[in-house]
């Protein structure tokens, strides 16, 4: 099937340097997005979140419809806080 006909709303991958992923796929001829097609800030590589957590999705066109998203966790990010309280 194309274009999402499949039960995964999205898949997350965690990088550990977004920079650099984003350079990567820049080089392979991919742009990432902010998210259902929006283009990230001018000169960003990355949506930083209010927690430092930083994430860029693929575009739709690249990922056959598929959302899928690139994250690096801040040290003390909301996603590393979820972690830290999940092994305790």
């Amino acid at each position: 099937p194309r274009f999402g006909d499949g039960n995964i709303m999205e898949l997350a991958a965690e990088v550990s340097n977004i920079d650099a992923f984003s350079d990567a796929m820049k080089a392979k001829g991919i742009t990432m997005t902010a998210g259902d097609g929006m283009a990230l800030p001018a000169g960003a590589k990355a949506v930083t979140s209010p927690s430092g957590d930083r994430y860029a999705y693929f575009p739709l066109d690249k990922s056959e419809g598929m959302r899928i998203m690139v994250f690096e966790r801040a040290k003390k990010g909301a996603i590393a806080q979820r972690d830290k309280a999940a092994l305790k």
